[in-house]
């Protein structure tokens, strides 16, 4: 959903966006280095902790493993220490593709991991039609596509690395067949059935899957099988479709009108629907003739279709991408459009004879016992994700963020992820700030919200701005990777989003932030036109909320990042201590302001060289750069590919004409740049090395 921003602050003096005051100020001086040292080590696994009064540590957070609900529980008791309500928040991080319920409320769900890893894959089991679901342990094949079920005791299940799996004698059992991976399944009985997938393959069972046998009737990847008799059934790819009428003996081609077919579905031998796309748009067809001709339901979707289903009484139910999910009780005559509070693609949907009903899709499930009034089920028992977070009320709804993921990643993610840097940082700005503010009274709410799952696809920071509860988030700001300075030249950023013409407002709070409160040993650059987007702030920006990103120096990268490596002996306490105090100074400034209004002319602390350029563009050994700036640079030089291939020393401003020489003899002859970021832009001179 889209949330409308606040429009906060307006300019209170013509120098500033912000005014000094005494209880910010208090705040910010109560930022301890020592307590910064405690969070970052306890979270980085170096020192032991105690969770729920028992004695612990934290050395693993990767986030597909149990240390993810553990330092999740850690943090959740920092914020109810410092005297803020807070909770843990499970949630699925992975697509589920099918769902199958029996008549008694029982029922399946499958998927896996959607995100950038696929370390998550399962089946899950319901008993009360979807409030609640948890694992089912004995089935470890990965990816499950499909799911059908006949009794508690005959259900099967086909993988898309080609597996196929039933439950027999109250067990599972993988069958014998081993071969392309499957995608459908469709069943006449408790015996007979069929499944289609890669390379054109249908496979046929007369005995539950005990036997079976293979056929390649086709040349294309099928995606989609249907019988309604041991004779008549129906495959579809991608693009194509065919039918058999002798038991799949011989097949027929057919024509129909969509460019993508996304499901099929047939009531008898004649009657069926297809769903998918056409020109763009999400389309419904209806076929009274077997497929031999379709007629249009619905030609203009803005959504695209997934799946559809045909309940017990009739009705049809077409759910699709960005939450569609529409139905009809006359045939398809008319359609009523249904309301699911998510945004994402429902893949499955799948009813009650009471008329309650579960759907499923991308990392997301949800239930209704009316197919009306849909609510997320409780999830703690898969023991995925769990984001955290706590809440001070102010004196209006709105509210101000202060967000960072404590999730980790190294070379031994399964067990050893200290990530000091990435990003026990950003975690111990959040608790910091929470600390440390929780006897502030400000005019709005503010927000101290921890993410699970960052570095496996930003899933608990999607997953928050899905569902988030108030009507109007005033500013966000997300704290990733700001604690290693290894040049030492206190150089920190600021990203805005370039699209929200808030950003330059709100990056000139942060560093009038520094001014005001005389913050030292903190050096900003601001980020609009070239900022970072691979972090929690990214789906802030997406849904138009007022979001902020702080991190290190993007030119003095950690050269620890993602190793084990990334430990808290480290990172450099007083340069993580500055920027923390920046941070929070900015979040309770924003959270105490006034009004707001935007800033016509970017105030972004950006600057031009006053010269800039080689002395001798064709160099053979030392290359001069004559360089003068109005603020302290760090020259860096870049090959013809844009690699980094050196880094200067740092530039100290200057009212003269510096010359910098550098050695360039180790780097192969070629064209090369220099330069260096200049607030938001990057400003550079060409030299070519010719040995």
């Amino acid at each position: 959903m889209k949330v409308q921003a606040l429009l906060i602050l307006s300019l209170l003096t013509a120098g500033s966006t912000i005014e000094y005051d005494t209880e910010i100020a208090s705040a910010i001086s109560r930022v301890s280095p020592d307590s910064i040292k405690h969070l970052i080590a306890s979270l980085s696994g170096e020192i032991p902790v105690s969770i729920e009064g028992e004695p612990d540590s934290l050395p693993c957070r990767f986030a597909y493993s149990p240390g993810g609900l553990r330092a999740a529980l850690w943090i959740k008791e920092q914020l109810v220490s410092s005297g803020i309500a807070a909770d843990t928040f499970s949630f699925i991080p992975i697509e589920v593709y099918d769902v199958a319920l029996f008549g008694s409320g029982r029922g399946y769900a499958c998927g896996w991991s959607g995100g950038w890893h696929g370390y998550m894959h399962g089946l899950f089991y319901t008993e009360n039609s979807g409030r609640s679901w948890e694992f089912v342990e004995e089935v470890e094949i990965d990816r499950i596509r499909s799911i059908a079920l006949h009794s508690a005791d005959s259900i099967w299940l086909v993988s898309s690395r080609g597996r196929i799996i039933r439950k027999a004698s109250g067990s599972w059992k993988v069958t014998g067949y081993s071969g392309p991976g499957l995608y459908d399944l469709a069943w006449v009985d408790n015996l007979e059935g069929w499944s289609a997938g890669d390379s054109g393959i249908v496979i046929h069972t007369t005995d539950a899957w005990e036997g079976f046998t293979k056929n390649y009737p086709v040349d294309d990847d099928l995606r989609f099988v249907d019988f309604i008799s041991e004779n008549r059934g129906w495959i579809g790819s991608a693009d194509r479709l065919w039918m058999t009428s002798d038991g799949a003996e011989s097949w027929k081609s057919l024509e129909h009108p969509a460019d993508v077919i996304r499901d099929i579905e047939f009531t008898d031998s004649l009657k069926g629907y297809l769903v998918g796309e056409k020109d763009g748009l999400g389309v419904v067809y209806e076929t009274m003739d077997a497929g031999l001709s379709w007629i249009p339901l619905i030609d203009r979707l803005e959504n695209i279709p997934k799946t559809i289903e045909i309940t017990d009484d009739g009705e049809l139910w077409v759910a699709g991408e960005k939450g569609l999910l529409i139905s009809s009780a006359d045939a398809g005559q008319t359609w009523e459009q249904r309301q699911i509070p998510s945004g994402y693609t429902v893949n499955a949907i799948d009813f009650n004879p009471d008329g309650s009903c579960v759907a499923a899709g991308i990392k997301d499930l949800f239930y209704s016992t009316d197919c009306t009034t849909w609510q997320r089920p409780d999830t703690a028992n898969l023991g995925l994700m769990w984001n955290v977070a706590g809440y001070l009320e102010g004196t209006d709804s709105s509210m101000v963020l202060l967000t960072a993921h404590y999730d980790a990643r190294s070379e031994e993610e399964e067990t050893y992820t200290p990530g000091a840097d990435d990003n026990a940082s950003g975690v111990a700005c959040v608790l910091e700030g929470a600390r440390v503010l929780s006897g502030v009274e400000l005019k709005r709410s503010l927000g101290f919200v921890l993410f699970a799952g960052e570095e496996v696809g930003l899933q608990g920071s999607r997953r928050f701005v899905s569902e988030v509860k108030y009507d109007s988030i005033t500013a966000v700001l997300n704290a990733d990777m700001f604690a290693y300075d290894g040049d030492s030249d206190d150089l920190a950023e600021i990203n805005g989003n370039p699209d929200d013409p808030f950003a330059p407002t709100l990056t000139s709070i942060f560093t009038d932030v520094i001014d005001v409160y005389e913050i030292e040993g903190l050096s900003i650059n601001t980020y609009i036109s070239n900022p970072r987007r691979n972090s929690d702030h990214y789906f802030f920006w997406e849904e138009g909320i007022p979001a902020l990103y702080y991190g290190e120096d993007r030119n003095d990268r950690n050269p620890f990042y993602h190793q084990t490596g990334d430990r808290f002996f480290e990172i450099d306490l007083d340069y993580t201590t500055a920027g923390i105090r920046a941070m929070v100074g900015w979040a309770a400034s924003v959270a105490d302001a006034e009004t707001i209004e935007v800033i016509t002319e970017t105030e972004t602390k950006e600057y031009n060289p006053k010269v800039l350029r080689v002395a001798t563009p064709i160099v053979n050994r030392t290359c001069i750069l004559e360089i003068q700036t109005d603020a302290k640079v760090r020259p860096v030089v870049f090959d013809a590919a844009g690699r980094k291939v050196a880094e200067l020393p740092a530039v100290e401003a200057s009212d003269n004409t510096l010359k910098v020489e550098f050695d360039v003899s180790g780097l192969p002859s070629g064209v090369y740049w220099i330069g260096f970021h200049t607030g938001v832009n990057y400003t550079s001179a060409r030299f070519v090395l010719i040995k």
